[in-house]
């Protein structure tokens, strides 16, 4: 039987769960999106989209390795846009068709970076062989 589940289930009842865990072979991906959250990892295939689910508050940048690190919300993302550190409503999807490793982080919070170095990054590999990570 199942040994899993998003939500405790109730004792001595014959119930299934109603969400299925994250696929390991390159599923779509939802990150909840929230201040002082785990850093989220997920593994994707080529296209799959990501999406970054908040209410408000949040943005995401996509940034190189080295600014994810020590959150440095400056300049400008991977692709060439400007870095978003206003906040913004709604939710955001990340998707590539290109293999590799991106690294995404909150924009928000002044110029200590505070959404980012409180929690707010993810790391999305792009992969055809998603390990569980």
């Amino acid at each position: 039987g199942q040994d899993w589940c998003t939500r405790p289930l109730t004792k001595n009842k014959k119930e299934v769960c109603p969400t299925k865990p994250p696929s390991p072979d390159g599923g779509p991906a939802d990150i909840s999106w929230y201040l002082h959250m785990e850093h989220a990892n997920r593994c994707v295939a080529p296209g799959v989209n990501v999406t970054f689910a908040w209410e408000s508050g949040h943005s995401v940048n996509w940034l190189t390795y080295k600014k994810w690190k020590v959150c440095d919300i400056t300049g400008k993302q991977v692709d060439g846009k400007t870095v978003v550190t206003s906040p913004g409503d709604g939710g955001h999807t990340f998707s590539t068709k290109k293999p590799g490793v991106y690294f995404m982080a909150c924009g928000v919070g002044g110029k200590n970076h505070y959404h980012c170095n409180n929690g707010m990054k993810a790391t999305i590999v792009v992969s055809n062989f998603c390990p569980l990570i």
